[in-house]
């Protein structure tokens, strides 16, 4: 899977098919160490909205820039430095963290 995106949406390519996910769609994104017995591996889950989920990792193309760039596309998103250290330690330990959730219209008054 490769992962690309612009100033409307993300894009997931896998197998020949293009997904697209609108940043306005998405409800919330968490991170979570996978445990991989030897290593661990870092995941996230966007939630889109009317209960749909993707998962992508950090062994997939575009992954980090994705990441890094999340806040500039969802406000109030965590920055990666500052979640990636509360997941990545210690081993194997999950650590699943919600870095971003949409805030409803009655949350912003």
């Amino acid at each position: 899977m490769t992962i690309d995106f612009n100033d409307s949406h993300l894009l997931l390519t896998a197998d020949g098919r293009l997904a697209e996910i609108l940043w306005e769609s998405i409800e919330s994104v968490y991170v979570y160490k996978q445990d991989l017995e030897i290593v661990d591996r870092i995941a996230t889950i966007i939630k889109i909205d009317g209960d749909l989920e993707v998962e992508i990792n950090e062994e997939m193309d575009g992954w980090k820039p994705l990441v890094d760039a999340l806040p500039q596309y969802l406000p109030n998103c965590r920055d990666f430095a500052d979640w990636f250290m509360d997941v990545a330690f210690p081993a194997f330990d999950p650590k699943p963290t919600l870095i971003y959730r949409r805030l409803r219209v009655d949350q912003i008054m």
